[in-house]
């Protein structure tokens, strides 16, 4: 009872604030945001069976939140961001009940010197990867996580890590790097000791006209508590992606490739290497674009596949479709599982 009068005060606090922060200081912003999807989806497992009913997230995860900057002179600014997700189908917490669990830092940005921020963060495996697919890191198991290692676990849930500082560079002639260190990447670990996972996230891409390309590496290095017998006794375990895509127009074609090493959780668990590639196309149809895109992996077996179509109703509403299917092998028993979504729905941005 008494958290959610605590978040009913966050609540009401966030929502005053962001309409008087107009009034109070022109050189200040504050801006309250959020998605919300939901649809109708079946998904069916042919080890578990078939699951049905409206869903929330499965074109992309719902959220709400805040984000804000203060001009402080000399072009430099305060910002900040707290971006939480939750279920749009029961009303209840995503990120394990984390009322922030998406974004959730403050810091200080610099026209010249770039920006560092503090807080929980996604690594750039997750935030710069989605360049490879037209699904991105969306669409349900339609998206990048379902092959590429910056998901597996080992670098965050979901690619996504606490304690985390971070510096991203200015944008210079279409490029942009960034480097991040995480001194304990869960949010269980302990503040303050060496029995925690670490974690280093690193990364430079390329944006100019039809032309998108970005390069990410994270390296796990893992509480030391945690001896397993592998040859790698400390679990330490690293993730290189590359991916990019070029508009030609009619068309837009994605491409990308990855491998994680020394994995400890996701499919490549237990695996020395195993490597990822992807491909796929966007193709503008009517008042929305139809999307299509292929995955594999060499070591863990896994191949998969997707077809989508976004219709635009406005640029905030829009409905989809997808239907996605991969097969991932048991490496024990050498056989193949099955699993297949069909979704339909409709997401709202504010």
């Amino acid at each position: 009872m008494r958290r959610t009068a605590n978040i009913n005060i966050i609540l009401a606090l966030a929502l005053a604030t962001a309409g008087l922060a107009g009034a109070a200081q022109a050189e200040s912003s504050i801006t309250l945001y959020g998605l919300v999807d939901l649809g109708y989806m079946n998904d069916h497992d042919d080890a578990k069976g078939t699951s049905q009913g409206i869903d929330s997230g499965n074109e992309s995860g719902s959220r709400w939140g805040i984000k804000g900057e203060e001009d402080l002179g000399n072009g430099l600014k305060a910002v900040f961001q707290l971006e939480g997700g939750f279920n749009a189908d029961n009303g209840t917490y995503a990120q394990s009940g984390r009322l922030f669990g998406r974004w959730a830092y403050v810091g200080l940005q610099s026209a010249t010197l770039g920006e560092l921020r503090l807080g929980r963060q996604w690594v750039l495996g997750r935030e710069w990867g989605g360049v490879a697919t037209p699904f991105s890191i969306a669409w349900s198991r339609s998206g990048l996580g379902t092959t590429f290692g910056y998901n597996d676990g080992d670098f965050g849930a979901s690619g996504i890590a606490d304690n985390m500082v971070m510096w991203r560079s200015p944008k210079v002639h279409g490029f942009e790097a960034a480097l991040g260190y995480s001194f304990a990447v869960d949010g269980d670990q302990e503040f303050g000791t060496g029995n925690n996972d670490r974690m280093l996230t690193a990364g430079v891409r390329y944006g100019k006209g039809p032309l998108r390309l970005a390069l990410t590496y994270e390296h796990l290095y893992a509480d030391q508590r945690r001896v397993s017998g592998r040859a790698n006794p400390a679990g330490d375990a690293s993730n290189w992606q590359l991916g990019g895509s070029y508009d030609f127009e009619v068309v837009r074609v994605y491409a990308g490739a990855g491998r994680i090493s020394d994995a400890n959780k996701g499919p490549a668990k237990d695996l020395d290497k195993d490597y990822a590639w992807t491909a796929g196309v966007r193709v503008p149809v009517g008042p929305g674009a139809l999307l299509a895109s292929w995955q594999q992996t060499t070591d863990s077996k896994i191949k998969a596949y997707a077809v989508g179509y976004q219709y635009d109703l406005s640029k905030r509403t829009d409905l989809y479709a997808f239907y996605n299917h991969s097969e991932t092998r048991d490496l024990d028993t050498d056989e193949d599982n099955g699993r297949r979504q069909i979704s339909v729905g409709i997401r709202h941005r504010f």
